[in-house]
């Protein structure tokens, strides 16, 4: 429950903050928590990427079985500061618009445009990031896609039909005799 953690760990206390300019300064704080936490799950997950280009995809269970467990861990963490920074921004954007426009200096205006943008900055960091975790995490599972995969299903499609026939032909091959045994010997009964 890493995910769980991580979020509950930015979030707690933020609704002790009263709506409004204190709130929305809190949230810009936990915003840097969020930024604060990427560059070290990145460092995992570019030591992960390195392991699995070094190993080659040589089967060496217990490195595989390690990889696996610290990519689920850096996914799960960058799920739940996903789900942080959702929370953060959604806060933050309703105490921005508590404001009336006519409160709002420009620089409050331009704190809010700064604080959209590196919202979505680190919205982009973050899924960019999940989603190499993702293809990684599909590389150590084995349900990438490979050559070898592609032929072997491309085998499997082309033969399965042959091997339906050729089972419903051979049935066909011994019912004859199957309803001799029986004691039916009238054809019309095939």
């Amino acid at each position: 429950q890493p995910a769980r953690c991580l979020s509950e760990a930015i979030l707690r206390g933020l609704e002790r903050f009263p709506a409004g300019p204190e709130r929305a300064a809190e949230c810009a704080r936990r915003r840097k928590d969020v930024r604060s936490n990427l560059p070290q799950l990145a460092q995992s997950l570019d030591r992960i990427d390195d392991a699995l280009r070094i190993s080659g995809g040589a089967d060496l269970s217990e490195l595989r079985y390690s990889n696996l467990r610290r990519l689920k861990y850096v996914l799960d963490r960058y799920s739940g500061l996903r789900f942080a920074l959702q929370i953060l921004e959604a806060h933050e954007r309703l105490c921005r618009e508590s404001y009336s426009a006519e409160q709002q200096s420009d620089s409050q205006r331009q704190a809010e445009e700064v604080a959209q943008v590196d919202y979505s900055l680190l919205r982009d960091e973050i899924e960019t990031r999940q989603a190499h975790a993702e293809r990684l995490l599909g590389r150590l599972d084995g349900s990438a896609f490979t050559l070898s995969g592609a032929l072997m299903w491309t085998f499997a499609w082309i033969a399965s039909p042959l091997v339906y026939l050729g089972n419903s032909l051979v049935g066909c091959a011994y019912r004859p005799v199957a309803m001799l045994r029986n004691g039916c010997s009238d054809r019309a009964a095939w």
